[in-house]
């Protein structure tokens, strides 16, 4: 279900919108899950969104794994055990997205978009936590079936 979710985010911020959905979605879900589709994820949907926005193919799935990669490194300093932290660190990997995006493809900075992604960064975390919690079998559960 959750790449439904991401297609369908990759297809609005593609038509229409000018914030990054993807990267709000990717990044929650990386702070969220130690898991390694996260990257599988990043990689696959940078390729798609690259390909609907007529970028080079692989520039923003290499982006997304930076990300992702600096998401895995400050998960594991206790810095990230608290939820607030989310977004002075969101608002800062979001930065870092723009900044690299425009050094790469030699665009502006966005920062009336920046400040919308950095609001909603926490309603998508909350939203993808809801979501990982009550809709997707953790492995370590097992029903006992006898005695």
């Amino acid at each position: 279900m959750i790449l439904f979710v991401l297609i369908l985010a990759t297809f609005i911020q593609a038509s229409f919108l000018p914030i990054n959905i993807l990267l709000l979605v990717l990044i929650a879900r990386s702070f969220i899950t130690h898991d390694q589709k996260n990257f599988y994820l990043a990689f696959s949907f940078g390729l798609l969104l690259s390909l609907l926005l007529g970028k080079p193919l692989g520039s923003l799935s290499f982006i997304y794994l930076i990300l992702l990669t600096s998401v895995r490194f400050i998960k594991r300093t206790p810095l990230a055990s608290r939820w607030i932290v989310i977004l002075p660190l969101g608002f800062i990997l979001l930065l870092a997205d723009r900044l690299i995006e425009g050094l790469i493809f030699k665009s502006s900075l966005n920062t009336g978009a920046l400040i919308v992604e950095t609001v909603l960064i926490l309603p998508v975390y909350f939203v993808v936590r809801f979501w990982e919690e009550r809709f997707v079998p953790r492995k370590e559960i097992r029903l006992k079936i006898g005695k």
